[in-house]
């Protein structure tokens, strides 16, 4: 033993590794799914759309803020904005 104050922890089966990084997938997807539709909340609401807050009421509402966002904003930022929704909605 080179380390005598270290704890001893046992190795990790096969399974139990596949489970664990199964886990930490799904956390970053979250992680990304929350960021994303913060970020677009935030990007529509600088043209006065307003989405509301929580997954399912954002996937109700995403299709129907496109349209007004479309009236209100850039060709150019409009592509982006569609383009960053698209990715949200599957994750909802």
């Amino acid at each position: 033993m080179q380390q005598p104050g270290a704890c001893l922890v046992a190795i990790k089966q096969a399974d139990q590794q596949a489970i664990l990084s199964l886990h930490r997938i799904r956390s970053q997807l979250l992680k990304f799914r929350f960021m994303q539709s913060t970020g677009l909340r935030g990007l529509l609401y600088e043209f006065g759309v307003v989405l509301p807050e929580g997954y399912t009421q954002l996937s109700k509402a995403v299709s129907e803020a496109f349209v007004d966002a479309e009236l209100e904003c850039r060709p150019c930022c409009w592509t982006a904005y569609a383009i960053s929704g698209s990715r949200i909605q599957p994750y909802l």
